[in-house]
């Protein structure tokens, strides 16, 4: 695809959300997602390792030979609706492509076997015998974002050196937590960021898919109590302001864990003890066994890491930032417990709601409020924020001037 006019246009680089890209087998088999498995009748393993490894850098996840694939463009629409947290990506691809070219899949494995291509290219570009100004970066959306994020940064660096200009971001929903951590550690690497439904703030939306078994049958709740990424959104810790203050005032306004009485329930999110106690994740595990609380610990520990990153270390050196978000749907942020029988019984369709995407509250939808950024609104729901390619052309070209 010929692209438009680039004079001007700082490179780009798209970040997809939670099941946005392919994951596929060492042998490079499609394990996520294909038809036959978007249809039910294909059900590949996507449990991770509950084992962990101690590095310099901290507790790492070990490894199941995976890797991930492109960035999901075209799905069926047979079973398009069963994509919860983002549906595919082909309406900003097909913006992207046009505006910039074709782009350039960057996985954040360069220089292992499975990205020989990739590293082809930026040898290529080092040589300046091509030229390419779209990227799109392609994560494991299971793993610890704290790994996603270094490796985010890593390429980031690298086009960096082999362009010589920084990089303009787009990132959807847990692409956008991924960017920020990046930019705010290493701001000056950064041209600019667009974050489209990106759940910066805490709430318990994501708790019902890892309580409920609900779409693929290949992500049921023990499948997915294995996936680090998904306890970066619960208020495991409390993002701050430079000045002490809660950044996100949302745990004010709602009640995450009501009892049938409308009551509020405490629970220590950071405590694998208390989701065992208070009955989460647990029920749908046969049995749980030692490693099981201490893989569930250390992916509390992991995002508690995670979300301090999020705290704005130097608002003054931070690049033009600007927020997609919307407030056009009824989001559901909590639920309602009973106790029957001796046991604890949870209702998601019950509980606290606030206006948002349908899975992010509006006011979650932004970086801590004491760095600069500008909001845009779209009546889009979550998964489809970033089909509303009129208005992101208008954000990249206000943070282009």
């Amino acid at each position: 695809m010929a692209a438009s006019n680039t004079e001007g246009l700082p490179p780009l680089i798209l970040l997809h959300g939670i099941k946005g890209s392919q994951i596929l087998s060492r042998s490079k088999k499609v394990l996520f997602l294909n038809l036959k498995q978007g249809l039910g009748l294909q059900v590949p393993e996507l449990s991770l390792p509950v084992q962990w490894e101690d590095t310099e850098d901290g507790p790492r996840q070990g490894t199941d030979g995976t890797h991930p694939g492109k960035m999901l463009e075209n799905v069926a629409g047979i079973f398009s609706a069963l994509l919860s947290s983002t549906k595919a990506y082909a309406s900003i691809l097909d913006w992207a492509r046009e505006k910039y070219g074709r782009e350039v899949v960057v996985n954040g494995f360069l220089g292992d076997d499975y990205s020989n291509s990739d590293a082809d290219m930026m040898e290529k570009m080092a040589l300046g015998s091509t030229s390419k100004r779209f990227f799109v970066f392609t994560y494991d959306w299971r793993r610890d974002n704290n790994e996603t994020a270094e490796r985010f940064l890593n390429v980031v660096k690298k086009l960096n050196g082999v362009l010589g200009e920084k990089i303009q971001v787009i990132g959807h929903s847990n692409g956008g937590l991924v960017a920020w951590s990046a930019i705010n550690s290493n701001p000056e690497y950064f041209h600019s960021a667009l974050f489209a439904a990106t759940p910066f703030g805490p709430s318990l939306s994501f708790l019902k898919d890892m309580s409920v078994k609900v779409g693929f049958k290949s992500l049921t709740p023990e499948v997915l109590f294995t996936h680090p990424s998904y306890y970066c959104y619960y208020p495991v810790y409390d993002i701050k302001t430079s000045d002490g203050e809660s950044a996100y005032e949302i745990k004010k306004k709602v009640v995450f864990i009501a009892d049938e009485h409308g009551n509020e329930v405490d629970m220590d999110y950071a405590n694998a003890n208390a989701w065992k106690d208070m009955g989460l994740l647990f029920p749908n595990l046969e049995k749980v066994e030692s490693e099981d609380m201490s893989h569930l610990q250390t992916c509390l520990g992991q995002a508690i890491k995670f979300r301090k990153t999020l705290e704005v270390k130097d608002p003054d050196s931070l690049p033009p930032l600007a927020v997609l978000a919307s407030n056009s749907r009824a989001t559901r942020v909590g639920c309602v417990v009973k106790e029957i029988d001796g046991s604890k019984i949870y209702d998601f369709s019950k509980g606290s709601t606030v206006m948002g995407d349908g899975r992010v509250p509006f006011e979650n939808a932004t970086p801590p409020r004491d760095c600069n950024y500008k909001v845009y609104t779209t009546d889009k729901e979550h998964s489809a924020i970033l089909d509303d390619v009129e208005k992101v052309e208008q954000i990249i070209n206000e943070l282009t001037l």
